[in-house]
Parts: structure tokens; sequence; C-alpha cells
């Protein structure tokens, strides 16, 4: 089973341009760039963050980079639907070889994450930390023997 892992958010003081996990500025494109747009304002999504997939952590995938958008919003403007993953209103584009129903333009640069207290933008990496061997369902105590676990009578699968 895969670990738990903590992350550590560190703020860049340059802009981040090599294909790492980072979250706000702007994607750093493996392949062409596919910005999405937002199904009912036709503009382009906010980029969040990009995740290298790492295969020690997320298990062999032909994709080594996932890039994570939704659509921004403003004090004027509101859009429902940003939650569900079927709404037009937020995507995830895989490269380099994913697949995806977003409508895209091939743009490098676009809206990303910002800072609500100044105004100015937010860029930074992360530190991935891990936590634990082994995943463990929170609340299940005793131990595990012929697939049940003593003493609590929660079964184990």
């Amino acid at each position: 089973m895969v670990g738990k892992y903590d992350i550590e958010f560190i703020e860049a003081d340059a802009p981040i341009t090599d294909p790492v996990t980072k979250f706000g500025g702007q994607p750093v494109w493996l392949e062409r760039p596919e910005w999405p747009l937002s199904k009912e304002l036709g503009r382009q999504m906010q980029f969040v963050c990009q995740i290298a997939l790492d295969p020690d952590i997320f298990g062999v995938s032909p994709g080594r980079m996932a890039y994570v958008f939704i659509t921004g919003e403003s004090e004027d403007e509101w859009v429902d639907g940003t939650y569900d993953p079927d709404s037009g209103e937020n995507a995830v584009i895989v490269q380099p070889g994913g697949t995806n129903d977003a409508v895209t333009v091939a743009e490098r640069e676009g809206p990303s994450l910002y800072t609500f207290v100044d105004g100015r933008g937010w860029e930074g990496t992360v530190r991935v930390l891990r936590k634990s061997p082994t995943w463990r369902r929170p609340g299940i105590r005793g131990r595990r023997r012929k697939g049940r676990v003593e003493r609590s009578g929660i079964r184990c699968l």
C-alpha cells in the first residue's frame, strides 16, 4: 500500500521554471500548452498547481506531470459547480500523453493563485515528507489476525 505523506509549502523568491511540484505561478509545460477554459465563462481557468507524478508515490504511469485548474471567481462574479468534477469548471491536464474532455487553448500563461491580503501573486514548491510506511484506517485498534482485528470487531479486508 502507498504510505502516508505530509507536504511542507515553501514560498519561492523567484519564478519556478523547472518541471517540479509547485503551487501558483505559471505552469511548466512538458508538451504543447493546454490551458482549460471555463464552461460557463469561456475564459481561461485559474492555475492552481502542477504535481510531478513520482512513481514511488503515484505508481507507474505514462504521465509525468498533472496540472490542476479551477474556474476563478471575483467579487462581482460567482460560478457554481467548481467542486463538481463534471461541471466543466475544473480540470486536470496530464502530460505527456494524457487525454481530457476540457476545451483548451494553447496559451503558456494565464490566471494563477493569488494572495487575498495584498493581491500579489504567490508561487512556491513543496517538500514531501513520508509520514508512515503503511496506511491504517483511523479508529481501528488491536492486532490483525486472519483478516479481522481482535477486540474491536471491525473487519479489515
